[in-house]
């Protein structure tokens, strides 16, 4: 087998040792018997544990894309977010167990969960793109930056309801992340704000003088006039 076909059965031993126990106690020679590949076929695709968890968070990503329909004019970025994220949550119900050991990992060690928010800016990048909420303008890296993280924390805040909800539909999921973006709405209209004055400041201000060439001869001189010796 390549190892892109082996590429599911390594993240799903990762993910079942994750729900096993604390994921920073599991080797690669672990992972590696766990999905009865050989040590060196999990080399040739990982560099290492985190490696997984970014290529897991990735193969999310690609199964809530393939989903993707263009954004609608008729529908608020709000729904278009709505239906994005349920898709990666449903994406995600199957690894129930493997993300309940990764969170207690996180709780516990500042360290973790500074990684798995980083693995989460990153799909929260694609997310927004999904759903057409791309920023524009002046300041749009640090924008998208931004927005991925605030997402990424909207996510988190959803997660312990997710973990929990077992009805199909995920209809407790679907009641929190509902609640979560009526708040994050209310606080993007003021940031929108902030961000639009932002530019309008930067396009207003005044552009920098043009300095003369070195090699400009300096301008001459006037002649004296009868209103120039008055003046003095």
């Amino acid at each position: 087998m390549t190892t892109d076909e082996l590429r599911p059965t390594i993240i799903d031993a990762a993910l079942a040792l994750a729900a096993e126990r604390s994921y920073l106690s599991v080797g690669l020679a672990d992972i590696a018997k766990k999905a009865d590949v050989p040590l060196e076929a999990l080399r040739a695709r990982y560099d290492g544990r985190i490696a997984i968890l970014d290529d897991f968070a990735r193969s999310i990503d690609e199964r809530m894309l393939a989903g993707h329909d263009a954004a609608s004019a008729s529908e608020s970025p709000r729904d278009r977010l709505f239906e994005v994220m349920m898709r990666r949550f449903d994406a995600l119900a199957a690894y129930r167990p493997g993300l309940r050991g990764l969170r207690r990992v996180a709780l516990r060690n500042p360290m973790f969960a500074a990684l798995m928010n980083r693995i989460a800016v990153g799909s929260g990048r694609w997310v927004l793109a999904s759903a057409g909420i791309e920023p524009s303008g002046t300041f749009a890296p640090v924008r998208s930056l931004a927005r991925a993280q605030v997402l990424a924390l909207i996510t988190a805040s959803v997660i312990p309801t997710f973990l929990d909800d077992d009805e199909n539909g995920l209809p407790k999921t679907m009641a929190a992340l509902d609640k979560a973006l009526a708040r994050l709405d209310r606080f993007a209209k003021s940031v929108s704000r902030f961000e639009d004055a932002c530019d309008q400041l930067v396009s207003c201000r005044p552009k920098k003088r043009r300095t003369p060439e070195p090699d400009s001869p300096p301008p001459a001189a006037p002649e004296p006039t009868a209103d120039m010796a008055t003046a003095v």
